[in-house]
């Protein structure tokens, strides 16, 4: 006698859906790539910087303008964080 196994997966939030389609936020995660790639960041060091970044921006993209929030100053915002270490 056979089973069929089908795997079983974790749902998805429907914010991960709705921040596909949210182009400010998918342009600037690849500009911070692309920008953490050129300094030659290992790249499980990268997925957990634009994971933070784009967790940040989902959790306060409705009570706040998020436009100035750019790949840009948040690796500024980085910097001033951890200058002292």
């Amino acid at each position: 006698m056979y089973m069929k196994i089908t795997p079983t997966f974790e749902t998805v939030p429907s914010i991960a859906f709705e921040l596909l389609q949210d182009k400010f936020i998918m342009e600037n995660s690849r500009k911070l790539t692309a920008i953490l790639l050129e300094k030659n960041m290992p790249l499980d060091l990268i997925t957990k910087i634009v994971k933070n970044y784009i967790k940040i921006y989902s959790l306060t993209k409705d009570e706040h303008d998020m436009t100035y929030f750019t790949a840009e100053f948040y690796i500024e915002y980085l910097k001033e964080k951890y200058k002292n270490i």
